[in-house]
């Protein structure tokens, strides 16, 4: 799996048109929590070697299932999703003013 996704799409008919771009909402949460957490986690995961239990402890209050949940339903929520054959690859904000040119 991982060497079909260095190589390319897994499935012949994929491609770059299988991307969307959606708004999201308080249903998007849990997904928008875990990708946070593996995100933090992975980039940053090092700094906490000799403290995992900081880590953890960040972790669970920043991405908060219920904290994240709460934050997409105000209503100047401007977070947008992005999504490849259905699997969430990224979550952004879109601030007033920025532009987007979808890459």
């Amino acid at each position: 799996m991982i060497r079909e996704a260095i190589d390319g799409p897994v499935c012949e008919n994929c491609g770059v048109m299988d991307f969307e771009i959606r708004p999201a909402g308080p249903d998007d949460a849990e997904m928008v929590a875990l990708l946070g957490r593996i995100t933090f986690a992975e980039t940053f995961g090092h700094l906490f070697l000799n403290h995992t239990g900081d880590l953890r402890a960040y972790l669970d209050h920043t991405f908060a299932v219920a904290k994240i949940r709460g934050s997409l339903g105000e209503p100047d929520n401007n977070r947008n999703n992005r999504y490849w054959l259905s699997l969430l690859t990224s979550s952004r904000s879109v601030k007033e003013g920025d532009s987007y040119d979808g890459r």
